[in-house]
């Protein structure tokens, strides 16, 4: 599911002319929790909107349809803390698409763009569109009876198991974000299994340390003469599933 929801969200980037996507949905609690998010920047704007209660998402399924800000530096009194960090990380307008179940708004598909004209009228519909494949992306592993808390609740177990794998990938092989991320990545494509299943599986039985690693390393050559700035890291993974 959760390599779905990224096809998703790439897609509707390119088709809506955005710089940055992510998807925020409640839980079986009410809570909204992010679930889904192009890169870095978008998981903590996704995630400080959820903690503060404030932004485009958060009115978006309180509201049940669009939010659109072309100017996010216009809003800072409306979302002081959401404004200023969206700004601060390179985003001035933002668009917030209703994900729907059944009638009811459940999430948002949020959409950063570095220019006010990607917010156009006339990319509504097609941004709508992106939201409602995400929404489908959710249940279509599931029954059609059940409810739309259990195809959440299936959805956030295997962003969690995502989060925790990558956590650990950070921890053992001293990794960013970005790269514990795109480990596993290379890894789920490597074997052939998915990235869900993938991280999952190895939560439940964790190899002992050094036996399941990632390494981003710049060889002997890359290294600068004389000075400079050093070049950016290659990821080289190298796995070993604790056989």
């Amino acid at each position: 599911m959760a390599e779905t929801l990224e096809r998703v969200l790439a897609s509707g980037m390119d088709a809506c002319g955005a710089a940055g996507a992510g998807i925020v949905i409640e839980d079986g609690h009410g809570n909204l929790r992010d679930i889904a998010y192009s890169d870095d920047r978008v998981r903590r704007l996704e995630r400080l909107q959820v903690q503060t209660a404030e932004g485009p998402c958060v009115e978006c399924v309180q509201l049940g349809q669009p939010v659109v800000v072309k100017d996010l530096v216009a809003v800072y009194e409306r979302w002081p803390r959401f404004a200023e960090a969206a700004t601060e990380s390179g985003f001035l307008a933002v668009r917030a698409l209703p994900l729907r179940f059944y009638g009811r708004t459940v999430g948002a598909l949020n959409l950063f763009s570095y220019d006010g004209a990607d917010c156009a009228p006339d990319r509504l519909p097609t941004a709508q569109a992106f939201a409602d494949l995400a929404m489908v992306a959710i249940v279509q592993h599931s029954r059609a009876h059940e409810s739309a808390a259990v195809h959440i609740t299936r959805a956030l177990a295997a962003r969690s198991a995502i989060e925790q794998a990558k956590g650990m990938l950070v921890e053992d092989g001293h990794l960013t974000v970005e790269e514990g991320l795109e480990a596993l990545r290379i890894h789920a494509a490597r074997t052939g299994v998915g990235i869900s299943r993938l991280a999952g599986g190895w939560c439940v039985a964790r190899p002992p340390r050094g036996r399941c690693w990632a390494r981003a390393t710049a060889s002997p050559a890359e290294l600068p003469l004389g000075g400079g700035p050093p070049p950016r890291k290659r990821l080289r993974v190298q796995w070993c599933d604790g056989q």
